[in-house]
């Protein structure tokens, strides 16, 4: 697994976060292989205020990666609340391609 930091320090207690929910998510879906985080804050001459954005990718086995990204469409000034709003997206996309092999194998 990958955690990024772009324009904030690293803090152990995201990266903390990011393996938590990680191995929460390996232990649902154990086909996941590769794991990217960027956690990204606004550059400091931004004028629309604080917002973080986090993007995550997820390399499963024999499929196209999984991305669940936020951004500055959907605002955020807690980059805890947004890397748990990132990942709860990001489970969301993994249950509905599994749930699409399902119904395909049927």
């Amino acid at each position: 697994m990958t955690i990024t930091y772009r324009h904030l320090p690293e803090s152990p207690a995201l990266t903390q976060l990011v393996e938590d929910r990680k191995a929460r998510l390996a232990k649902r879906h154990g086909y996941l292989e590769r794991f990217e985080v960027v956690i990204q804050a606004p550059h400091q001459h931004s004028t629309h205020g604080s917002a973080f954005g986090c993007t995550i990718e997820v390399h499963t086995r024999g499929h196209h990666a999984v991305v669940a990204k936020h951004d500055d469409q959907r605002r955020h000034d807690d980059a805890f609340a947004l890397v748990r709003d990132a990942f709860d997206a990001l489970e969301k996309q993994l249950e509905h391609q599994l749930a699409g092999q399902r119904n395909r194998r049927s």
